[in-house]
């Protein structure tokens, strides 16, 4: 009995001084409808042409207090890219750039989160562009975060950088067409 009481004691004064585990990180599923891509690029080094990726789909994991346990996947389905120009957007989505048909979606997959101001973060993490893998850094900014009158919990980040198409072998019309091109990427998650 006095074995007991003091294996009971000992287990209460460690459980005191042990530290507390992390709480998880929300998970957040994005809604499409308030999540896009919006990207540029140069036409015949006069000017941009400008394109819309919608219905982003994803989820991410966000806790301020700890930005190592964030995360995100964000992934766009090719077919849904358009530039608001029929046959522009068949080239496009043809085989000389994105070859929709074949490569059906564009992912990004973040997996290391760096807080570098009240708002913002340094994003790593790997782009799949026509099967081709790249790590790329992103500046993303914390939009906001709050109740909603259906009673969700909505959390939004904004972010903008460029990539070389050609890293992910898109090199047609290299010259008459930019090789840099620009997202402008706007997410909005539903708290799970």
């Amino acid at each position: 009995m006095r074995r007991t009481a003091t294996t009971l004691l000992a287990a209460a004064i460690f459980g005191m001084l042990a530290p507390e585990a992390a709480p998880a990180a929300d998970v957040y599923k994005l809604d499409p409808v308030h999540s896009v891509a919006v990207f540029k690029i140069k036409h015949l080094g006069v000017s941009y042409t400008y394109g819309l990726a919608p219905n982003l789909e994803g989820e991410f994991t966000y806790d301020p207090d700890n930005p190592e346990a964030c995360a995100i996947t964000v992934t766009a389905p090719a077919l849904d890219i358009t530039t608001e120009h029929r046959e522009r957007d068949d080239h496009v989505l043809g085989e000389d750039f994105l070859n929709a048909v074949e490569h059906r979606t564009m992912q990004f997959r973040g997996t290391g989160f760096k807080k570098t101001g009240e708002s913002t973060y340094e994003v790593t993490g790997d782009l799949t562009i026509l099967a081709v893998t790249k790590p790329i850094t992103i500046e993303a900014e914390f939009v906001g975060c709050g109740p909603v009158q259906e009673g969700e919990i909505r959390c939004g980040f904004d972010a903008r950088f460029t990539i070389k198409r050609s890293d992910f072998g898109i090199s047609a019309y290299l010259g008459p067409v930019g090789d840099e091109v620009t997202l402008m990427v706007g997410i909005e998650g539903i708290k799970q």
